[in-house]
């Protein structure tokens, strides 16, 4: 594998791995109708991200009996599970460009709710958090905070 084709594969996998981080802080805030949908994006970047670890760790040498004991299972059970996948991750990388793109709007997604999440403090997401719930639980439902 030439060195360009291994750049990209890195830059996808670093790729996969801020959206999953963004997607996961999008789910700091109280269960909406939209929730459930969010958690099966979550499990496919986190799917997607599994390729990319076993196909970086082919590459660097690792057996599949080493990544099969680190996640607890049989080696023929990961090997059947995620081989052919793997492969296709390496061998049919995204267009750098593209990438490239995916990286940044990521990137810049991630700075934007970490300053959200900065200037309302931990303490005042998990309040209103709180707030909401407790607002859902009492049948206060759309009627604001409540005081």
């Amino acid at each position: 594998m030439d060195e360009r084709t291994l750049q990209v594969i890195v830059l996808r996998y670093l790729t996969t791995v801020l959206q999953l981080a963004l997607a996961a802080l999008d789910l700091v805030d109280a269960p909406e109708d939209t929730t459930l949908r969010h958690l099966q994006a979550l499990e496919d970047m986190r799917q997607e991200l599994e390729l990319g670890t076993v196909a970086l760790l082919q590459v660097s040498g690792v057996t599949w009996e080493a990544m099969a004991t680190q996640v607890g299972v049989a080696r023929q059970s990961l090997h059947r599970r995620v081989a052919k996948r793997a492969m296709n991750y390496l061998y049919l990388p995204k267009r750098l460009g593209n990438l490239k793109v995916e990286w940044q709007i990521a990137l810049d997604g991630l700075q934007g709710t970490i300053q959200e999440l900065a200037c309302a403090g931990a303490d005042g997401k998990s309040l209103e958090l709180t707030r909401i719930l407790l607002a859902r639980r009492d049948g206060h439902v759309g009627q604001g905070r409540i005081p």
